[in-house]
């Protein structure tokens, strides 16, 4: 703290009558460190009030507006961030002091509501299909030779997404999100797509949590023709207990119609957690796991699944980034396959490898390679299979 700064400080408390405490120096600086306190412990909602009562006694004292605009900053409410930095410029500020509100206005200026991104890839495959490499299936006690099996091949991949999260109020924002991620293949019948959308809120109970929750949409294709499509609700929490961590947890109520599968219809209940931690400013782990149970009216497709998901994230020197995940699920079905007669159960195993350089974007434009195997096991062998694949491509996030 700068004699200059503590010296507003002080000066603010010959002008504050809210609470006889804060009536003397001694109680104003105490208010002062305390908020300080606030700010370097990652909770800037908890900082303004000290803040704004400083700043309300002594408008002139702009190293403490200053505090206030980056604590307002902070905490997303660009409206007031930007009026106190304003207001913090046209009074007497050191250089650095000045630099730093002008560059906190740059940065409001480039911070939207909006944000989104795209990615296309060339995905050469082992098996573009994720079709069984078993030659024939027995059926009812006789052996039938299948026509397609495992094949070589490459699709395109292309992935797009748009937010917008308008502020509602300091403690309130809207989420509307679109995405869209599709494989393409030169043969139709393989060709993948899901386009998701929500519409929800989020409220912020402090610095560290926010409840939120809305409504959700989901219509994917496989081949040409729609072959699902889930409307329903969510929910979800987020957390975060320091300033390296971040926790999120949902859960969704679904009901699925199919116009091509009339077994697929039910409802879905899915719930879904996930976490990140940076361990130092270059290396971070994150974690997610999910648990579905499904009521289908065929009840070859009703059951349970569950998964997880672990992975890290190491930057290197010279823009390198190479991240690191592995996944493992069950699906667990209910009832037989009415033509095997036996039921499902599949144990799914997919590893990762993914990098890029930062340095070699060209406007925000990135290079990613990415480097999979993705297996299947499952008590019906027409649904193991085993498959490697490249990405090659780029993503762009704005």
């Amino acid at each position: 703290m700068t004699r200059r700064l503590l010296a507003a400080v002080l000066a603010a408390a010959m002008m504050l009558a809210a609470s006889p405490a804060a009536a003397e120096p001694d109680g104003t600086r105490a208010i002062w460190e305390a908020a300080l306190a606030e700010m370097r412990a990652g909770r800037p909602r908890a900082a303004i009030p000290l803040l704004e009562g400083l700043v309300t006694a002594a408008p002139e004292a702009q190293p403490v507006r200053l505090e206030l605009a980056l604590a307002h900053f902070r905490a997303g409410d660009d409206t007031k961030a930007r009026y106190h930095f304003t207001r913090a410029l046209a009074g007497p500020l050191s250089e650095g002091e000045r630099e730093a509100a002008r560059r906190h206005l740059a940065a409001l200026e480039n911070r939207s509501a909006w944000s989104g991104g795209f990615g296309l890839a060339f995905v050469p495959q082992s098996n573009a299909g994720r079709r069984t490499g078993t030659e024939t299936v027995r059926i009812g006690g006789l052996d039938f030779v299948l026509n397609e099996t495992a094949e070589p091949g490459t699709g395109l991949a292309l992935s797009a997404r748009v937010a917008w999260r308008p502020r509602l109020s300091r403690d309130l924002e809207g989420r509307f999100a679109l995405r869209f991620a599709g494989t393409f293949y030169e043969d139709r019948r393989l060709n993948d797509q899901t386009l998701r959308g929500e519409a929800g809120l989020l409220h912020h109970l402090d610095d560290r949590l926010a409840l939120g929750g809305g409504l959700t949409a989901a219509q994917r294709w496989l081949g040409k023709p729609r072959y699902s499509r889930d409307l329903g609700a969510f929910a979800r929490l987020v957390l975060r207990p320091d300033d390296v961590t971040r926790l999120w947890l949902r859960t969704e109520a679904l009901r699925r119609t199919s116009a091509r599968t009339a077994a697929l219809e039910g409802r879905i209940w899915r719930l879904t957690s996930a976490g990140e931690r940076v361990l130092t400013p270059r290396l971070a782990v994150h974690a997610s796991a999910f648990f579905t149970l499904t009521r289908a009216l065929a009840p070859h497709e009703s059951g349970r699944a569950a998964g997880a998901t672990i992975g890290v994230t190491r930057i290197f020197d010279r823009g390198w980034r190479l991240g690191l995940d592995a996944s493992l699920a069950r699906d667990l079905r209910e009832g037989p396959v009415p033509l095997f007669g036996r039921i499902r159960r599949d144990t799914d195993l997919r590893l990762v490898a993914r990098v890029l350089n930062r340095r070699l974007q060209y406007r925000g434009i990135a290079p990613v390679v990415e480097l999979g195997h993705e297996r299947r096991r499952s008590t019906l062998p027409i649904h193991t299979f085993t498959n490697n694949y490249l990405s090659l491509g780029f993503e762009r996030s704005f």
